[in-house]
């Protein structure tokens, strides 16, 4: 377990100079006015697949990737941070919809939590990380909408807004790509909802 930490969290050596991908982001969009340079944007991809490679192999689903949980120094290397969201897969003691009610930050939250799943798995991680690295790549984020608040009943809202960001970047879906999301619960539950908002 002492690896798995020493890999995953930023508590080696280089410490002192570490930064969170954000500020990264912010210091080239801001101050530089220039992209980051290709060789380190693959550098970083490459880092951040492999530390959740890892994560996943562990069981372990994050749930809260965004820039801001993401650790880099001056040498390059890059750290997944914050596994407060964190749950394990193998067998859990309880199912990963439960206690947590809302998960991933709304830019970054998949498809499928936008539209209320309660059964999901590493994909929600691997859709953040897709948003982290075209954030890294464009400056920006990628999919940048309104979050729904919570009612007073604590019911997770529909995020219409979110959804209508990712469709206008990489279309509605239509059915043929995922036939089984007609049959899905959260896509029958949200039919309506879903409806509107196309």
């Amino acid at each position: 377990m002492t690896f798995w930490f020493d890999f995953v969290v930023s508590c080696g050596t280089g410490v002192a100079d570490a930064k969170l991908i954000q500020q990264v982001i912010h210091h080239h969009a801001q101050t530089l006015r220039t992209p980051i340079t290709m060789s380190v944007l693959k550098s970083m991809t490459y880092q951040l697949l492999n530390g959740l490679l890892y994560l996943h192999e562990a069981h372990i689903v994050h749930r809260d990737l965004k820039p801001a949980n993401i650790l880099t120094n001056s040498s390059g290397t890059v750290k997944i941070g914050d596994l407060g969201l964190a749950r394990i897969t193998y067998q859990p003691l309880q199912p990963l919809f439960a206690g947590d009610k809302v998960v991933v930050t709304i830019w970054y939250r998949a498809p499928e939590l936008l539209m209320g799943a309660r059964h999901y798995h590493w994909a929600v991680d691997t859709w953040a990380v897709g948003c982290v690295v075209a954030e890294l790549a464009s400056l920006r984020p990628i999919f940048k909408g309104e979050e729904a608040k919570m009612d007073g009943k604590k019911n997770v809202p529909f995020q219409g807004d979110q959804l209508i960001k990712v469709f206008e970047v990489l279309g509605t879906p239509d059915g043929t790509p995922c036939p089984n999301a007609r049959v899905s619960t959260s896509f029958i539950h949200n039919r309506e909802r879903l409806a509107r908002v196309c």
